[in-house]
């Protein structure tokens, strides 16, 4: 089923704290992978998260905005891939949201450096038997 939107149960596992898997790739080709924890669904195409501490990540997105995101819905177990562009902000809307985000948690951490914006293209369920499309939406 292709959807022009994030899904509710989509949405739903991001709004349960999970940790997300962000892969990158740099010019070359070369993956890498990091976790997350404080993805969060803006809206219904558009994901952020806190940048804490700048490294390949950062590095590879500067250089290939291309981003795909693993997460995994804790409750139901089911795996969803998000892919789409990315852009860093070290000021404006999304950078006040996450430095709020940031300070809200129970745990001490850094003030982040930037909010990385995640604009989706694609979402695909990863469980077994569902690997299909939901969601399309064109880059704006």
């Amino acid at each position: 089923m292709i959807s022009d939107h994030l899904t509710p149960e989509v949405k739903d596992a991001l709004l349960r704290g999970v940790t997300a898997i962000v892969a990158t790739s740099s010019p070359d080709g070369v993956p890498n992978v990091a976790p997350k924890g404080t993805l969060r669904a803006v809206d219904d195409a558009t994901l952020v998260y806190a940048e804490l501490h700048p490294g390949k990540t950062a590095d590879n997105l500067a250089r290939n905005p291309r981003v795909a995101v693993a997460v995994q819905d804790p409750e139901t177990f089911s795996w969803y891939q998000i892919k789409g562009w990315a852009e860093r902000e070290t000021s404006g809307r999304y950078f006040r949201e996450v430095c709020s985000d940031v300070a809200g948690l129970p745990i001490h951490l850094p003030r982040p450096q930037a909010a990385v914006v995640i604009h989706v293209e694609e979402v695909f369920a990863l469980s077994p038997g569902r690997a299909q499309t939901l969601k399309v939406v064109g880059r704006g």
